[in-house]
């Protein structure tokens, strides 16, 4: 069985992991969101790493949510569905907590908990053709679980109007927002990251982290209060009678809201 997540340390003591789910425009399953956070707790005890570079295999980056994952929670009980709610939440906590540089490259479809991944991310790279949207609500749910990250990324304005709508923008509009750092050629993909990873190595690496850690504590953490009231809020919604019929219908026309944006690429 083909592994979900690709994760190496190269001998520049960068760590590099690829979401390797393509058939599925990677997007999130319980296996996936566990391993994930793993691989973000295993780079706090390797003090050797000095940068990780996110990826994703295929045509799209993250399309969030599995959406038969998402219709396996509603036939759980409601302690299981809490549990996965609970893991997505932990695996976003870890991400945005670790205390190296992170740096994401977006591409093809990002959606939902792919928006949140980047959002929790330092640095951020997109293709200039990516595509992003939070489509939750058109589902019967609601971003909560990202909401937080997403917040501090882009502020209220914004995330007012795509987390209310569900429509897409462009990786220029996320540029426009602070979500994107910056838009570069898929050509140009390779030699991009390498710039900014040697930008990173040449800070000193007790100082780097000291300063990622200045920014955590000027802005606040996300805490356990906000955490837990975003875990509730989607695992209620997910037992709505409303998100089991928009998924359901979803998944008996063969297709979805993710995998039809992200085939038109």
């Amino acid at each position: 069985m083909e592994e979900e997540i690709l994760y190496t340390i190269d001998d520049q003591h960068i760590a590099r992991l690829t979401l390797n789910r393509p058939h599925v425009h990677n997007a999130f399953n319980n296996e996936m969101v566990e391993k994930l956070t793993e691989c973000f707790k295993e780079l706090q005890d390797t003090p050797s790493v000095r940068a990780l570079v996110i990826q994703g295999n295929g045509k799209s980056f993250c399309a969030g949510a599995d959406l038969s994952w998402i219709e396996q929670s509603f036939q759980k009980s409601s302690a299981d569905s809490f549990k996965n709610a609970r893991n997505l939440s932990q695996m976003l906590y870890v991400l945005n907590n670790v205390s190296i540089p992170t740096l994401t490259y977006l591409h093809g479809s990002v959606m939902g908990g792919g928006v949140g991944i980047a959002a929790c991310s330092d640095i951020v790279l997109s293709d200039s053709k990516t595509i992003l949207s939070f489509p939750e609500t058109n589902l019967g749910i609601a971003p909560a679980i990202i909401s937080p990250y997403i917040l501090r990324a882009i502020g209220p304005r914004y995330v007012r109007r795509y987390f209310l709508t569900g429509e897409s923008f462009t990786a220029k509009d996320a540029h426009h927002m602070g979500l994107v750092h910056q838009i570069i050629e898929s050509d140009n993909r390779d030699a991009e990251i390498e710039t900014v990873i040697s930008n990173i190595l040449e800070g000193g690496p007790h100082a780097v982290i000291k300063t990622k850690q200045l920014i955590g504590k000027l802005t606040g953490e996300i805490d356990e209060k906000t955490r837990l009231m975003t875990i509730e809020l989607i695992d209620s919604l997910c037992h709505s009678e409303e998100a089991q019929q928009r998924v359901a219908a979803f998944l008996k026309n063969k297709t979805s809201l993710r995998e039809s944006q992200a085939d038109q690429l």
